[in-house]
């Protein structure tokens, strides 16, 4: 009975020590891969703001002494792509701008950054996904220009080609597209930025036509966002009353359908420093800028809470 006894125990240890080893080179088998890029899960794995803006880009796309800014990033609608638009200095003559994008994986890793195009030597900035498309607009000084569309597909993005339409001024900071194709953009008349609005007909973007004295004063507005049902917009100025040398508004439409009077987002989000180029989240919930802060070299990517544009809205009482 003694030697059945300790056989048993022997057994039973084997069959332990056995489950132990499987069991080991399952965890091995099911251990996430590691991130070449280091990110993963939604935003790019960034823990979500609360009503003060943090730091949004990560390390590898942070402004320096050559790159003067890096945009707000610009997501698709599933949020599996992100673009941002580097406004390099001094490496290269001249100045130039070029677009990055990074791309989540089945494992929810993010690729490391990289550019949608060979830029050619030519200038390639401010993209916009076409709404429930993963095609971008984007502006670039390429022949044919201003406007150009680009395509992602399974592992590539397309050559650019050019969009249609007639632009009679300088066209740029930023464009955006409503989900009827509207496009909303800055140009420049004799030094001053105005916003102005394009619309699709027969497959052609219309003559721009001004968003009125209400958006547009003396002073500079540029850096435009719509929202895609165009129920309100966002922008930049420098216009009296701000916090710094430009801020950000919000214009609400109104039962007319013309734009509100335009609200300054306030000092949580304005500084002395200039804020421009926003955008929200696709879900809506993150208002996206770009400011020079404390332990900037220069001006990067911020996001914050987009309650501080809902608590202004028409529907906010």
């Amino acid at each position: 009975m003694r030697g059945r006894h300790v056989c048993l125990v022997m057994c039973l240890a084997m069959f332990l020590l056995m489950m132990s080893v499987v069991g080991g080179a399952n965890d091995e088998e099911e251990a996430p891969e590691s991130c070449a890029s280091e990110l993963r899960g939604e935003y790019l794995g960034q823990s979500t703001p609360g009503s003060e803006p943090v730091r949004f880009a990560p390390s590898s796309l942070c402004a320096t002494g050559s790159v003067w800014w890096v945009s707000a990033p610009v997501f698709s609608a599933d949020g599996g792509l992100v673009v941002w638009t580097r406004y390099h200095v001094g490496d290269r003559d001249p100045d130039y701008k070029d677009v990055v994008f990074v791309e989540q994986e089945e494992s929810g890793c993010w690729t490391q950054p990289e550019a949608v195009s060979s830029s050619d030597g030519h200038d390639d900035a401010h993209a916009a996904f076409v709404p429930g498309t993963n095609g971008l607009l984007l502006i670039s000084d390429r022949p044919g220009g201003p406007l150009f569309r680009i395509e992602r597909t399974s592992d590539e993005w397309t050559e650019p080609s050019s969009v249609p339409i007639s632009i009679p001024l300088d066209m740029g900071h930023q464009i955006t597209i409503s989900e009827t194709g509207t496009l909303y953009f800055r140009m420049t008349d004799d030094g001053n930025m105005d916003l102005y609005r394009s619309g699709v007909v027969d497959g052609r973007y219309e003559s721009p036509q001004s968003l009125g004295n209400t958006i547009n004063t003396a002073s500079q507005e540029y850096g435009p966002w719509i929202r895609a049902d165009e129920a309100f917009i966002l922008f930049a100025s420098d216009r009296p009353g701000g916090y710094g040398r430009t801020d950000l508004y919000v214009s609400f439409r109104i039962s007319t359908g013309d734009w509100g009077q335009p609200i300054n987002l306030g000092p949580s989000i304005n500084t002395a420093s200039s804020e421009t180029l926003p955008s929200l989240s696709p879900d809506g919930k993150y208002l996206f800028f770009i400011s020079r802060r404390r332990g900037d070299a220069m001006y990067n990517p911020y996001w914050v809470s987009a309650e501080a544009i809902e608590q202004l809205g028409p529907n906010s009482n």
